[in-house]
């Protein structure tokens, strides 16, 4: 009896405890969810500490699934895809953009804490060892990741919420409950191409100067692979028109070089100009490293042609080492020149169609590529590029002489001298109606109001200027003139009869016109001076003046012409000619170093980013898309054309001009 009430007192004790500590899992689930709610996901998620991001998605109608990864170099700080074969990411932006809406993610409301409603929702996790072909309601996976690989921040982004913008049921992948959020969906892309720089070659259409066309086969031999020729063209752009450098017709015994179009042809300059309007459109699809062996100048070197299995990868895709070195490429070669000096050789390979050489990780699909597909039906292309520096771009200088002694100085300047002399010699007689132009105003201020006598006097100062310069010098100077008023021609357009010397300031402004007047025809300096002073000195002709200020005026005229006379050009002594010497030099010196510096930095600029792009082109196959590169084939037939194909018929114009426009003004041609 004793022993039954220790039982029983047991069991009561059992039952109280089991009541206080009795579980609440499921009314405590309910208030937790509910408690979630206005909550961030990732309160402790800082975004500069993400050192790697995953994006799954799974496609259940093509039951594939495709994901892309990113990491930061742990150096460099650089951003890659591991995915890619560790090729370079765009820039931090793009990961800043994936990353942002994790931050401050808040819970609008819980919808679900039952597992059993993951698919309903969207949110099954794209576990590449758990989902099958018939898998549904996957969701896409977003994972951020820190430096020692812990994971910051992890979420499942499932189905939209109907009737909502931007609002889609997530779910962290530890927990069960489903979530709705506002996120859009934008940033999280497992396309390859929304990851990196798709512009291979980063260039304008109009920086493109040169073009050369490399048209081969690849043909098998005895001994392996052998070059089947058929024709080499360099091409020049320059005001907008193409002309032919270079053609070697590799089909013509010989092998004959010319800049010709071959007979009966004549260029297709439309063909080039679609060419180089298409290389804008040549953007990368994927990417494939290389093998090693394959320097960055495209040269095979003795690793490669020992290396049985990389030698087989790199025919696989349509590139062929030669014993040479030189590699050549089944879809032939193209070279692009620009204005600043950088060539670009591009070598395609063969075709690929896709998905049927990378895996599905490798390729990135995404929810486009359905319409990607369609559009070149998926038949892409194997690319290497290498950059080279067009030396030709940089010509040397120009450099002056430097005189070494005041003879080839003296010497230099007088070959100058003739130069500059016999420059404006031409301009009277080649246009006379300029000189005749101004002489009337000279008349007019003067006070020469005859219609007649204004014609007479400006024809004979422009058609006989020497003559007028005769009577000019005569009547200011009647004893021997000095040598400015015999190499001055006169402006005005006929003298003033005078039955005194000049000195002796008979007429207003005589001092005026012996000192400064010139022909109008030679349009230098001087006449300017006279055209401002010649006004001041007949505005008021009716004042007259008194016999001391006409005989001040005077000798101040002779005194100057007298100083003229007096001080011829003189003789420069040794020191100075030396003094001379020394100054020219150093400036020619200074002069052409500047030149040359110039150049040199211009190429040294020019090698920097030849070295720039060949690093980035070093390690890579780019596969582009062959649609885009059947736009910059160009065979013989597309570069030749016969008069028949460009002649437009009678009475026509040619496609896309107007009748009676000049070419060019026409209406587009709707390409």
């Amino acid at each position: 009896m004793k022993t039954t009430g220790l039982f029983a007192a047991a069991a009561a004790l059992s039952v109280s405890l089991a009541w206080v500590f009795r579980p609440t899992t499921v009314v405590s689930e309910g208030q937790l969810a509910e408690e979630k709610r206005g909550s961030a996901i990732f309160p402790d998620f800082n975004p500069d500490s993400a050192a790697s991001l995953k994006i799954a998605k799974f496609d259940e109608q093509l039951a594939t699934l495709s994901r892309i990864e990113l990491a930061r170099d742990a150096k460099t700080q650089l951003w890659t895809l591991p995915s890619a074969d560790g090729y370079p990411a765009d820039s931090e932006k793009q990961v800043s953009e994936a990353t942002a809406p994790l931050v401050e993610l808040t819970v609008l409301s819980t919808v679900s804490t039952d597992r059993g409603d993951h698919a309903l929702y969207g949110v099954v996790e794209p576990n590449e060892q758990e989902l099958t072909a018939s898998a549904s309601g996957v969701g896409m996976l977003v994972q951020v990741g820190g430096p020692d690989n812990q994971i910051l921040a992890s979420l499942i982004v499932g189905k939209p919420v109907t009737g909502t913008e931007d609002q889609h049921y997530v779910r962290v992948p530890a927990e069960d409950a489903v979530y709705v959020v506002q996120i859009k969906k934008d940033a999280f892309s497992t396309n390859f191409e929304k990851w990196i720089k798709g512009d291979i070659l980063n260039m304008r259409s109009m920086d493109i100067e040169n073009i050369g066309l490399r048209d081969y086969a690849i043909v098998r031999t005895e001994r392996g692979f052998g070059l089947g020729r058929n024709f080499d063209a360099d091409l020049l752009n320059k005001d907008s028109k193409w002309s032919l450098q270079k053609f070697v017709d590799y089909t013509v015994e010989g092998n004959p070089e010319t800049n010709q179009p071959p007979e009966g042809k004549s260029l297709q300059e439309s063909a080039l100009n679609d060419l180089r309007n298409s290389i804008q459109n040549l953007k990368i699809v994927n990417v494939r490293r290389k093998p090693l062996g394959l320097a960055a100048d495209l040269k095979a070197d003795k690793s490669l042609s020992e290396n049985a299995e990389a030698t087989k990868n790199l025919q696989s895709q349509g590139f062929f080492p030669m014993e040479s070195g030189d590699v050549y490429a089944s879809g032939g070669e193209l070279l692009l020149g620009t204005k600043e000096g950088v060539r670009y050789l591009l070598r395609f390979g063969n075709t690929q169609v896709s998905g049927s050489a990378l895996t599905d990780e490798q390729e990135g699909k995404s929810e486009n590529e359905s319409e990607e597909k369609s559009d070149d039906q998926g038949v892409r292309r194997y690319l290497l590029v290498m950059a080279q520096l067009d030396e030709s771009k940089f010509p040397a200088p120009e450099l002056k002489v430097v005189p070494e002694t005041v003879e080839e100085m003296l010497a230099q300047e007088a070959a100058a001298q003739p130069a500059a002399q016999d420059a404006p010699a031409a301009d009277p007689s080649a246009d006379p109606a300029q000189p005749a132009a101004q002489p009337q105003s000279g008349d007019a201020a003067s006070g020469q109001n005859s219609d007649s006598a204004e014609e007479s006097d400006t024809s004979s100062s422009s058609v006989e200027p020497s003559t007028s310069d005769e009577k000019q010098s005569e009547t200011q100077q009647p004893s021997e003139p000095s040598a400015e008023a015999t190499t001055q021609p006169a402006t005005d357009s006929a003298p003033q009869p005078s039955a005194e010397p000049a000195t002796a300031g008979t007429t207003p402004g005589a001092a005026v016109q012996k000192a400064g007047f010139k022909f109008v025809s030679f349009g230098d300096a001087v006449q300017e001076d006279a055209s401002t002073s010649a006004p001041s000195a007949v505005q008021e002709p009716a004042q007259p003046q008194t016999g001391d200020e006409v005989k001040a005026e005077g000798d101040q005229a002779t005194d100057t012409a007298e100083q003229t006379q007096l001080n011829p050009s003189r003789q420069e002594t040794p020191e100075e000619l030396k003094e001379r010497l020394e100054f020219l030099q150093e400036s020619i010196r200074k002069e052409n170093q500047r030149l040359i510096d110039a150049r040199n930095e211009s190429l040294n600029q020019g090698r920097k980013k030849v070295a720039e792009l060949n690093a980035r082109f070093a390690d890579w196959y780019y596969i582009v898309s062959d649609s885009v590169y059947q736009k910059l084939k160009v065979s013989r037939d597309q570069l030749f054309k016969s008069p028949e194909q460009s002649a437009p018929a009678a009475g026509q114009s040619p496609a896309g001009e107007l009748p009676g426009l000049p070419p060019g003004l026409g209406l587009p041609s709707g390409e």
